[in-house]
């Protein structure tokens, strides 16, 4: 998707920009240099939480993104079963450098599901283009090393965000079972009955992010890069927040809503 600051009010399922093209919602017009969101879905999942911030500086807001497809230049991401895919979002990041190069953006803020590129299954995963015999963590350093040196010899100022956990339950209805008055009612019985806490806010079904993928985003920060943890306020050694005072955080196991984004992102990031 290609998208701008509109697009965030339709939650992940908006495709209004699927294909490049130059509606005002989707690379606004506009004298002020911009913010660009590039990256996959979880890229996506923030664009309410961006467009707050590009609000806050008075900028428009670019939305550059392409489910599965995080950004990189001279790798791809593989999946085996779907073939195509990695020539797609190697083409589709293609047109998305020369838009966030230009003078209409100054800020750009990348995310993705880093560890999803992470993979054990053979031709999977990040793939450089450079060096195929790169392992998948390899191949995402060295392009994200070339991605941070044009943005920033371009003048571009860089976020870089690291990645939620992976909640190994349903959020949503994990929410409703704790915030429905019947449904807690109903589950405060199961419960009893088989020995099982009352759902709290916070849960210890995870999985975290893959901790090499957070330590390499940190490495940037020597070099100018700002770089946010999403897990920092989400999660504490009690778990990790799954709803607060009664509203749902999630999407779905692994992208944040709206609310979950501000409250990993703060108000004012």
């Amino acid at each position: 998707m290609l998208a701008g600051a509109a697009a965030g009010a339709g939650g992940l399922s908006d495709d209004r920009c699927a294909q490049p093209a130059r509606h005002a919602h989707c690379q606004p017009q506009s004298d002020t240099p911009a913010i660009a969101l590039i990256g996959d879905s979880h890229a996506a999942a923030l664009a309410a939480n961006v467009a707050d911030d590009a609000r806050r500086q008075q900028k428009p807001l670019f939305q550059l993104t392409k489910a599965s497809c995080p950004f990189l230049l001279d790798a791809t991401r593989a999946i085996p079963q779907k073939p195509q895919h990695a020539q797609q979002c190697l083409d589709f990041n293609q047109r998305v450098l020369p838009i966030i190069l230009s003078d209409k953006i100054d800020e750009v803020v990348i995310s993705a599901f880093w560890a999803a590129g992470l993979s054990e299954q053979p031709g999977s995963g990040f793939r450089s283009l450079r060096d195929p015999a790169q392992d998948n963590l390899q191949a995402l350093k060295s392009d994200l090393d070339t991605v941070v040196a044009q943005l920033l010899a371009a003048g571009k100022k860089i976020t870089l965000i690291d990645d939620v956990p992976t909640i190994t339950l349903d959020p949503l209805r994990y929410s409703h079972n704790r915030n429905m008055p019947l449904r807690r009612t109903l589950n405060s019985w199961l419960s009893a009955q088989d020995g099982a806490a009352l759902a709290a806010e916070r849960t210890q079904q995870l999985q975290m992010p893959n901790a090499s993928v957070a330590d390499l985003l940190k490495y940037y920060q020597q070099r100018g890069v700002r770089v946010l943890s999403l897990q920092e306020t989400l999660c504490n050694a009690q778990g990790c927040l799954v709803t607060h005072q009664g509203m749902p955080l999630w999407y779905d196991n692994n992208h944040l809503n709206p609310y979950g984004g501000e409250m990993a992102l703060g108000k004012n990031w």
